[in-house]
């Protein structure tokens, strides 16, 4: 019998070469941690750390928002690559720190920052765009011309995509229009169908507040990376959760905006051609003035339906506002499926708490939803065989190197019954769970639906296993924003973990900060912008 050990000899050399070309970009700022070993402390918390290892100077800058940092420049405060430099920095330690990197191009970086402050020098003081000098990361699966692009499939370790327009990103053509720097593109999982962020290439992405925990995935090399001030707006992708468990298991912002706002065209995926759920991409960030920032400058000025003809060219629209002298809240405190843990439940009860008491020019009307168990099993069925329709691509492309099968691939791969995989009933029940959520709004009188992200405020990797609070928002294409309560997890008082974890232990979470999900109906993404604003104000929480 003949052992095929062709992983071995063909491609664990070139992923021992990507890791090495990766490291040496790192020889710069090594120096700044050599007496930090995050390995050592399970429950290192790397935003600490970071603080210690900058200037006031460097703090100040790469914690200005993307406004602020244009302002500055307009103000001849700031040039370009001063701004570079510090987020540059942050982002070195970043990577040592959590391992959120797949590729770093700092020379690049410096370069186009240069660039950008000529282009001032040579246009009166003017910016090439509303993100010019604005540092902005990127999921790596976003196709870049010139660089390899992997999705963190082994097999792809060799596909260098062409400079040619039509070929990268239309969202990449479109940030460096604007003006964005471009200086690193950050991990996602092995099939880029994880909740969590390892691959076989460089391993696994850490939570920056607990190294025991996830960030979050499969943008969570963004989640790692935005967290610790590398950049100001990181872009995601989320055709499950993508985007939102990150940020939520990191402390951010971030959206998934309604389909077709926001082009994806150009990433790469193994996924593609199956279109009953679609991904969406969109930032995250520190800030909520960040996010609305991003939408209006990408989709306003960007216009990404010149580009991209599945775009709806539909502006954002900066004239909402919740004029209303009542905002109505509907609490989803659990899907029936997997109830969520103690820390969840106390931020769910906080944020109620706060909006009843609210009254600022509005009141707010708080109500506690229950959703029906039989069809949301049902839902969550459908929403796992259509995800399940794309493992003949991946099986494919896992063959094509022979690299080993972690073990939240196989859960992923594992979703679909092939016997049962009938696309018009995946769709049926798609529409009837649209059509309930939809009345469920219009009869209740909501103005937003706030549930959990996540079962749990973050979790350890081996337990990410249940989708359904983020996904049941892709399956019916409703918009969210994550946010924070404020809250983080406590081990004395938050003792029960969700209902699909049987190891649970309150201390492995420490840290951990405790966010949520606001949902509106579809193409209300503005909306939610507005909603995220007045829970801000009614959770007292400022930048």
């Amino acid at each position: 019998m003949t052992i095929d050990n062709s992983y071995e000899t063909e491609w664990v050399p070139k992923i021992t070469s990507y890791r090495q070309q990766l490291d040496s970009q790192l020889e710069p700022y090594k120096h700044l941690v050599k007496a930090i070993d995050p390995s050592k402390d399970q429950h290192f918390n790397a935003v600490q750390q970071q603080a210690k290892l900058l200037t006031p100077k460097e703090l100040e800058i790469t914690n200005y928002t993307a406004k602020e940092l244009i302002s500055k420049q307009l103000q001849n405060e700031l040039t370009a690559v001063e701004i570079y430099n510090a987020f540059a920095k942050r982002g070195a330690i970043a990577h040592i720190f959590t391992n959120c990197a797949m590729e770093l191009f700092f020379d690049e970086g410096l370069q186009r920052a240069k660039a950008l402050d000529q282009y001032r020098e040579t246009h009166n003081g003017e910016l090439m765009g509303p993100l010019h000098g604005i540092p902005i990361s990127l999921k790596e699966l976003m196709k870049y011309g010139g660089k390899v692009t992997t999705a963190g499939y082994v097999c792809y370790l060799d596909n260098l995509i062409s400079k040619a327009p039509r070929d990268e990103s239309i969202s990449i053509q479109i940030l460096r229009k604007l003006g964005a720097v471009f200086y690193m593109r950050t991990s996602q999982p092995q099939s880029v169908m994880h909740l969590d962020t390892d691959n076989q290439i460089i391993g696994r992405t850490s939570n920056p507040f607990n190294y025991k925990i996830s960030p979050g995935g499969s943008s969570g090399g963004e989640s790692a990376a935005v967290a610790l001030g590398s950049s100001v707006m990181g872009i995601g992708s989320d055709i499950g959760g993508s985007i939102r468990v990150p940020a939520a298991f990191c402390g951010l912002y971030g959206i998934r905006p309604t389909i077709r706002r926001v082009s994806g065209m150009n990433s790469l995926s193994g996924g593609a051609g199956q279109e009953s759920i679609l991904s969406s991409q969109g930032p995250l960030t520190r800030s909520i003035e960040d996010l609305e920032y991003y939408m209006d400058a990408y989709i306003n000025k960007g216009k990404p339906w010149e580009y991209d003809p599945n775009i709806i060219p539909l502006n954002w629209r900066n004239d909402i506002k919740l004029d209303k002298e009542t905002v109505t809240f509907g609490f989803i405190m659990t899907d029936t499926l997997v109830d969520p843990s103690d820390s969840i439940k106390r931020g769910l009860e906080f944020v109620q708490s706060k909006l009843s008491q609210y009254n600022d020019g509005q009141k707010c009307i708080v109500k506690i939803i229950k959703l029906d168990h039989d069809l949301m099993e049902t839902a969550f069925k459908q929403n796992k065989q259509i995800y399940g329709t794309s493992k003949p691509v991946h099986d494919e492309l896992f063959a094509k190197s022979g690299e080993p099968l972690l073990p939240l691939t196989k859960v992923f791969l594992d979703f679909a019954n092939p016997m049962e995989n009938d696309i018009l009933t995946n769709n049926n029940v798609k529409e009837q769970t649209k059509f309930y959520f939809h009345n469920l709004m219009e009869d209740e009188g909501l103005d937003f639906i706030i549930s959990p992200t996540y079962a749990n405020v973050a979790e350890v990797p081996k337990n990410i296993n249940h989708w359904f609070y983020s996904s049941m928002f892709n399956l019916i294409d409703f918009p969210n924003i994550i946010f924070g309560t404020g809250l983080t997890h406590d081990a004395s008082i938050d003792l029960k973990g969700p209902g699909n974890v049987s190891d649970y232990n309150p201390s492995d979470y420490v840290n951990a900060p405790i966010s949520l999900q606001l949902t509106g109906k579809r193409f209300d993404d503005e909306k939610l912008v507005q909603g995220v604003k007045l829970l801000n104000k009614a959770l007292g929480i400022t930048k």
